[in-house]
């Protein structure tokens, strides 16, 4: 049985939330000629977005030359990406929210 025939017949796809989790922002690929895909693998899971705009990059940070860390959260569709008869994993992003992880500098007060 093929991944696609899970969803078909009446059967809605799932929509899953993906909880906050941790990215590099130089782990985020542009694709297409355009550079309108945008793509980033966590723990084996390549996570999908499409025609993104100007404001999905500056959230991300995709063209900033310092890596910066993020948390990032998804809700999306999981779906098999089977390309030359190898399956991926992968969720399509209907919706995220992204916040840059600040790198603290400890004090006395934050050791003892």
């Amino acid at each position: 049985m093929a991944y696609n025939d899970l969803w078909s017949k009446g059967v809605e796809s799932p929509i899953v939330h993906i909880p906050p989790f941790t990215i590099n922002s130089h782990d985020i690929q542009l694709l297409g000629k355009d550079k309108r895909t945008m793509k980033f693998n966590k723990d084996g899971v390549d996570f999908m977005l499409f025609r993104i705009s100007n404001q999905t990059k500056a959230d991300f940070h995709v063209d900033d030359k310092k890596n910066i860390k993020l948390s990032v959260e998804i809700i999306g569709e999981p779906s098999l990406n089977v390309y030359m008869g190898r399956s991926k994993k992968q969720i399509m992003i209907d919706k995220y929210e992204v916040n840059v992880i600040e790198d603290k500098i400890l004090d006395w007060e934050d050791l003892f």
